[in-house]
């Protein structure tokens, strides 16, 4: 569950942080993660969706902590995944908007989907500011790379935090 105050801060980091992205590196990025997937689809041509969204993932992770690997895209796509359950039209909670005004003390065996929306929440932030403290420990202690990454952005202005 987002709260208005979530929904201006990530309006907020998301302007400052696009705003300043280095498109070199963008798609420096985007070419590395393509060219990997094209030649794991020339080996298995099946297996489209999933390389896909490794891709995808990928991409995203690296701009986000200068660094990916197979469990980080993994961990980007099951956030995306989750989110869209929710934002879709087909999602129980936006078929009947009221369901949304069922006070929190009512038992969670009554309210399946805010149960399984807090366990969304509840992964996804960890996994973004679990990643994001491992990026910060490894910029720390890496002085010398400059590579762009949301994290160091943002490490680098208050407002961003």
């Amino acid at each position: 569950m987002l709260f208005p105050a979530d929904h201006k801060r990530i309006k907020t980091f998301a302007r400052k942080i696009i705003a300043g992205m280095s498109k070199e590196r963008l798609s420096k990025v985007a070419t590395e993660q393509t060219n990997k997937m094209i030649l794991k689809l020339l080996q298995d041509p099946e297996s489209f969706g999933p390389l896909l969204e490794k891709c995808c993932g990928g991409i995203s992770s690296a701009m986000a902590w200068e660094k990916t690997n197979d469990e980080i895209a993994k961990g980007v796509c099951a956030t995306s995944v989750g989110l869209l359950e929710v934002i879709s039209p087909e999602a129980i909670q936006n078929k009947l908007p009221f369901l949304e005004q069922i006070p929190l003390w009512v038992p969670d065996f009554l309210q399946p989907w805010r149960v399984k929306e807090i366990a969304r929440v509840t992964f996804e932030r960890n996994f973004w500011l679990g990643q994001r403290a491992q990026t910060k420990a490894r910029i720390e202690s890496e002085k010398d790379t400059q590579e762009y990454s949301w994290t160091r952005e943002s490490l680098k202005d208050a407002s961003l935090q």
